[in-house]
């Protein structure tokens, strides 16, 4: 309805647009005592525009629609009173069309355009309110960053920042620091201090950006700052300042950067040397006393929520997932070990989903990103996980997600979901797809209802991508080939990647990550192995037989084509 009544207002305000387009500006008269008086031969339904300020008119309506179809899909995501800002708009909508028939059109049309970016600058301060940081709008960082883009778009650079910046590159990666309300703290050009403990920070996350890490571990040693980065998937050193220096940048970070009392402590960075890439950097804090450390977790701003498709999945593969999605009930179960992509693929199944004609909640801890018209609760400490999940389950409530099963209670929800007609998804923390019926019997199911309740287990591992620019040829003896069930004719050779790295991969020789999957919906003949808990490498078997690739020779493709190599993929296998 309110939808409705936006548009319906708004074609009201276009319909006053398009009424006087034919017949030409007829004039006004302004008498002296300054009050509006119309010529004896017009009427109200006659033509006073100019046909030439109709574009002009219609385009000013039709941000005026966007304005305010904006601010009523926002204000109900973010729990703000939707019909008291849609009233809004509509009054000024009523009155841009009052304005058309007594303002001159060059008069008219900025003021409609003023109206509604005045409603937008008042509603955006009062939604920012409402989200956390890196969803906020037209912050003072916003601005400033607009600043920059006209200033080089018009080529009015400051005198010598470019040189500047191309003699701080060849030092350290020059980066931009915001604290946590947008406020710059450090520009990018700064003078390179080393003693400096704002420096130090900018050369530790802009390192880790040109590195593509996406986790900067910050460890208290003895006599230095141990530094690592988290690099597709896997710990590689990082610069290490001593342990004054360190002290010092992590106090900057915690006491200059961040605001310690909000939910996501966080700072922003931006490299204007890289592309002019923008990070949020979110901050992490624990254990007490001397022994606290530090993690910071790296979120490209243009970085988007992976959808299915996108995750690496062989056309059947995802044709099975999707059916599965569409008309499953039970228990879907993703098991990887940690940091393996799990959480990517659950969010990418969900993503897949419609909203609007299936209910959708999440359990999480934490909540890792934010998906449209879905309900996403976490997991607190002050309530177990089973009594806030109950009381979900007493709504209706068509999906659910949970990224944990953490006791019997729980695991029992979701194995009876397919009685309640509900589908749930949860996350496992095991090896493969074949140890999901071992796990849940370990936290307190009873086999029957695993084999009952269990509908699909996905295992799946993420195994880093060959850098294409470093890359090189590998030779693979036939009898390794054989082992692995590989005709050694059809394989002229394969590839590894290099000791050094490149530039391109931060010196790492691999450049982002794919996945590999194996998918088992168990047969009848399975389910009555889960039922009397069997061994796992029983049920492998069995999966085999109903159909399942296995992960090592879903990876295996991926090294016969070149995307990744014969030692990583064993790696990842192995990883639990």
């Amino acid at each position: 309805m309110t939808r409705a009544a936006i548009f319906a207002g708004l074609l009201l305000l276009l319909a006053g647009a398009s009424a006087g387009a034919a017949q030409g500006d007829l004039g006004y008269t302004v008498p002296t005592d300054g009050t509006f008086q119309l010529p004896d031969d017009v009427t109200w339904n006659h033509n006073i525009i100019a046909w030439w300020w109709l574009p002009g008119l219609v385009a000013a309506s039709g941000f005026g629609l966007w304005v305010v179809q904006w601010i009523d899909d926002d204000a109900r995501r973010v729990g703000l009173p939707s019909a008291s800002w849609t009233c809004a708009g509509l009054g000024i909508a009523g009155a841009s069309l009052l304005s058309f028939f007594i303002l001159p059109p060059w008069l008219a049309v900025p003021a409609i355009l003023a109206a509604f970016v005045a409603l937008a600058l008042n509603y955006i301060p009062l939604r920012n309110a409402k989200v956390i940081a890196p969803r906020r709008l037209f912050t003072p960082e916003h601005r400033e960053a607009l600043k920059r883009r006209v200033m080089s778009a018009l080529d009015l650079h400051g005198p010598g920042v470019e040189k500047r910046l191309a003699k701080l590159s060849k030092e350290h990666v020059p980066v931009a620091l915001y604290d946590q309300s947008g406020r710059a703290v450090s520009a990018a050009e700064a003078s390179f201090d080393p003693s400096d403990p704002i420096t130090i920070v900018k050369v530790i996350v802009g390192e880790a950006a040109r590195r593509h890490a996406r986790e900067i571990q910050l460890v208290p040693g003895p006599g230095q700052l141990s530094v690592s980065y988290l690099i597709d998937g896997v710990m590689h050193a990082g610069p290490s300042p001593d342990a004054v220096q360190g002290s010092a940048a992590t106090l900057v970070i915690r006491q200059t950067l961040v605001n310690a009392a909000s939910e996501t402590p966080q700072f922003r960075i931006q490299l204007p040397t890289l592309g002019r890439k923008s990070f949020n950097v979110r901050v992490c804090v624990y254990g007490e006393g001397d022994a606290q450390w530090m993690k910071l977790r790296l979120s490209n701003d243009g970085e988007s929520m992976r959808k299915l498709p996108q995750l690496g999945l062989a056309p059947a593969e995802e044709a099975l997932v999707r059916s599965t999605l569409d008309s499953a009930r039970g228990l879907v179960a993703v098991a990887s070990p940690a940091a393996m992509g799990a959480h990517t693929t659950i969010y990418a199944m969900l993503d897949s989903l419609d909203p609007f004609s299936r209910n959708i909640v999440t359990f999480e801890r934490p909540i890792l990103g934010h998906i449209d018209s879905v309900d996403q609760r976490a997991f607190t400490d002050a309530r177990s996980p089973a009594d806030s999940l109950d009381e979900v389950l007493r709504k209706e409530v068509d999906v659910v997600m949970l990224s944990e099963i953490p006791d019997a209670r729980v695991a029992d929800m979701a194995l009876t979901g397919a009685s309640r007609e509900q589908l749930f998804i949860a996350r496992l923390e095991v090896h493969d797809a074949c140890a999901v019926p071992a796990r849940l019997i370990a936290l307190g199911a009873t086999p029957e209802s695993v084999a009952a309740g269990l509908h699909t287990a996905i295992g799946q591992r993420l195994v880093r991508r060959l850098c294409p620019a470093c890359r090189q040829k590998a030779a693979v003896p036939a009898a390794v080939l054989q082992k692995l069930g590989i005709n050694p004719a059809g394989v002229e050779c394969v590839w590894e990647e290099s000791s050094s790295g490149c530039d391109q991969c931060g010196q790492t020789g691999f450049l982002g990550r794919a996945g590999i999957f194996e998918i088992w919906q168990p047969s009848a003949a399975s389910r009555k192995l889960i039922a009397r808990n069997a061994p796992a490498a029983e049920l492998h078997a069995a999966a085999l037989r109903d159909g399942m690739t296995s992960l090592q020779h879903s990876g295996l493709a991926l090294v016969l084509d070149g995307t990744t190599s014969l030692r990583e993929l064993a790696r990842a296998i192995k990883a639990n």
